[in-house]
């Protein structure tokens, strides 16, 4: 029983993970968040868990700019691409943030699009099976489980 909470984390995570890859199928499409007040259209889809420093050094290179939280165990990971070319970026404990080239990400509360991941992609209804929750869990695993 002490591993059942770390057992629904990482299938909880990897759904999440899944339905951002989904995502790509709708875009271009528009986003909104009542709770933040946010709008945007996205134009490109880029979140991969198997690549997320790729990912993030593509957009730090393009002028993309946030606080590294990988001492803390965590980091922001590029999810996608505006249509006025700000990104979202999926942080902090569940949070997306918009981001403008230029701009330094460095607070919690600043520029929040959605206050959890789910709000971003529940629109959609996209549905994951157990089969590919598992199949991502085990390439999280051995691409990331001997990782400082």
């Amino acid at each position: 029983m002490a591993n059942f909470p770390i057992y629904f984390a990482q299938r909880d995570y990897a759904s999440r993970c899944l339905e951002l890859m989904k995502l790509r199928s709708f875009v271009p499409c528009e986003v909104s968040d009542a709770a933040t007040g946010y709008k945007g259209r996205i134009v490109e889809a880029v979140f991969d868990p198997l690549r997320v420093a790729e990912v993030n050094s593509r957009f730090r290179a393009d002028g993309f700019a946030w606080a590294d939280d990988d001492d803390k165990g965590g980091g922001m990971c590029v999810i996608a691409v505006n249509d006025d070319g700000s990104i979202l970026a999926w942080g902090g404990l569940n949070s997306v943030y918009y981001l403008r080239r230029g701009e330094r990400l460095v607070g919690v509360f600043q520029n929040l699009a959605f206050e959890d991941v789910i709000d971003l992609v529940r629109p959609f209804r996209i549905k994951n099976t157990k089969a590919e929750i598992d199949a991502l869990i085990a390439q999280l695993k051995l691409k990331y489980a001997n990782a400082g």
